[in-house]
């Protein structure tokens, strides 16, 4: 009787441990496929902001502050820094509707943001630093 009481709990441990390594597994591959939907979303953005915006020389995503997704609204906010030939804009916000395809809005304004980016196209390459450290260019 007693055999039978161990065999029975070492068959529920090891449910117990293979239920938990499942579970585990699906958290780790969740966090892979938004950490590649990031990514990818960065992607469209510094091409939205290369044909936005003119002389771009460097886009720089901002791991912390990147890459959240509001499920209501559709919307997705990023942050970034823009280096043009004119210097850099730190931290600008950048909102875009993906279904739209396009920017809906860019911000901070303040008062060096129209010296530093301006309204236009980009015809060169862009450097980008993606919110993972990787960096490729556009």
């Amino acid at each position: 009787m007693q055999k039978k009481i161990w065999i029975l709990i070492g068959i529920i441990i090891i449910i117990l441990i293979g239920g938990a390594s499942v579970f585990f597994n699906q958290k780790e591959h969740e966090q892979q496929r938004n950490e590649r939907q990031i990514l990818r979303m960065e992607k469209k953005i510094a091409k939205q902001i290369k044909n936005t915006f003119v002389d771009v020389q460097k886009i720089e995503f901002i791991p912390e502050m990147s890459g959240v997704y509001n499920e209501k609204t559709g919307f997705w906010h990023f942050s970034s820094n823009i280096t043009t030939q004119n210097g850099t804009k730190d931290t600008g916000n950048i909102i875009y509707k993906d279904n739209e395809g396009k920017l809906t809005s860019f911000g901070p304004i303040d008062s060096d943001f129209r010296d530093i980016i301006k309204s236009g196209m980009t015809s060169t390459p862009v450097k980008v630093i993606y919110s993972d450290k990787s960096e490729g260019e556009i």
